[in-house]
């Protein structure tokens, strides 16, 4: 036998239809969740849309005062 192949990925999904809605629904989610987050430099986590893909990604840069 020959070597086996890989599938292809799955297509990416469609676009968003509101994607300035979504935006403002992403960022009051971020904004809502801030507390629980360590905002020190160096900390990131994903962002994901309203279908929980990961959309962007928010880190703190810069030193600690």
């Amino acid at each position: 036998m020959g070597p086996t192949v890989p599938p292809a990925p799955p297509p990416p999904p469609p676009p968003t239809k509101d994607p300035a809605g979504e935006l403002g629904r992403i960022l009051r989610y971020w904004a809502g969740n801030l507390r629980h987050c360590a905002l020190t430099p160096g900390d990131e986590s994903a962002i994901y849309d309203s279908e929980y893909r990961e959309v962007g990604r928010r880190r703190v840069d810069g030193r600690a005062e």
